[in-house]
């Protein structure tokens, strides 16, 4: 409660994403998040006193039955963009980099950090655009995402400066493009599967269903 007050202070209009499990994509790969702990009985009253909380100092609450807090922001995103407002998402998950753009940044509650354009590339070393395939590369242990063996940040960062996107790294690891050491072309083919259900988990839905008019309430 301390953090979203202190996140709040400045800004114009502002809204809450969270979780509603379970969670869609582990009908696209059941182990998704499975590596988590049961969180204990006591921590869904407090969340739910939290929530209450939250709704009554006046601010908007977005949940979708089977969506994570990151397809809420996508969704919000594309929404505010329509509307002409720049944005800013706090969080620390990095699958939110990939909404980077002139008008959208993300912020970490953790370390105060605000990323755009140029943040993302210099700690990354790729464009925000790119940030879903190198995360379709890398997986994404967090969210116990499979990667491609053998693929970490470097590897994944030198890939996509020489081929653009996934499918240009794919492509080129089929052709045995010189570029490409052989037993990094090798890991690509063998998991070129494995690629490919990352990205499905890692690409953002912007279509939710979401109550953004609320976000203009003064309450």
């Amino acid at each position: 409660l301390a953090k979203v007050a202190q996140l709040r202070e400045g800004y114009d209009f502002v809204a809450v994403v969270i979780d509603a499990p379970p969670y869609d994509r582990v009908k696209i790969f059941p182990e998704y998040k499975a590596q988590r702990p049961l969180q204990p009985a006591s921590f869904h009253e407090q969340f739910r006193r939290v929530l209450e909380r939250i709704e009554a100092d006046g601010l908007a609450c977005w949940s979708v039955p089977g969506a994570e807090a990151d397809d809420i922001c996508a969704s919000a995103v594309r929404r505010a963009q329509d509307d002409d407002c720049d944005v800013v998402i706090a969080s620390g998950d990095k699958d939110l980099l990939q909404l980077v753009n002139e008008r959208v940044r993300v912020l970490s509650p953790a370390t105060g950090e605000m990323y755009g354009l140029a943040e993302v590339r210099a700690k990354f070393g790729v464009a925000p655009a790119q940030m879903l395939d190198a995360l379709s590369l890398m997986g994404d242990a967090s969210d116990n995402i499979p990667g491609i063996a053998g693929i970490g940040p470097k590897t994944a960062e030198k890939l996509l400066a020489n081929f653009c996107d996934l499918d240009g790294i794919l492509r080129a690891a089929n052709e045995h493009d010189p570029r490409i050491t052989p037993k990094i072309c090798e890991a690509i083919i063998a998991g070129t599967d494995l690629a490919g259900v990352a990205k499905k988990l890692v690409t953002l839905r912007s279509d939710l269903e979401i109550p953004w008019e609320q976000i203009y309430e003064r309450k």
